[in-house]
């Protein structure tokens, strides 16, 4: 019977060091994204478009300055969305500030398009 728990351990470690191994194999993957980034005290996010999941956002300070000008020049009340499209990667939860309240976060490598937001914004095309 011990001999069935150690090999059950063992197979759950195997299993667990893999979907950790995958997780970051997403994460590097740089791609396009769409939906809709917010910001204001303690929130700097991206919600991609349909879908209920919020990201914390990173990038340069260049870029990061550029987004909140943008949002406070685009917006009319705290914590409005604003339409965002960009190059970029997901990566793993954060582990403490602000962030960790969200899904994971997301590196914005570079803006295509930020506007306020319209009808039609997240549909398939």
């Amino acid at each position: 019977m011990q001999r069935l728990k150690n090999y059950v351990v063992v197979i759950s470690f195997v299993l667990l060091l893999q979907a950790c191994n995958t997780q970051a194999d997403v994460s590097n993957k740089t791609s396009t994204h769409a939906g809709y980034y917010v910001y204001g005290v303690e929130v700097n996010v991206f919600q991609p478009c349909n879908k209920k999941d919020t990201y914390w956002v990173t990038g340069s300070e260049k870029l990061l300055s550029h987004l909140v000008n943008t949002h406070e020049k685009l917006t009319t009340k705290p914590y409005e969305n604003i339409f965002i499209k960009f190059t970029g990667s997901y990566s793993a939860k954060a582990l403490d500030g602000f962030a960790i309240d969200y899904e994971g976060q997301v590196k914005i490598d570079k803006v295509l398009e930020l506007r306020k937001v319209s009808a039609g914004d997240c549909t398939a095309s």
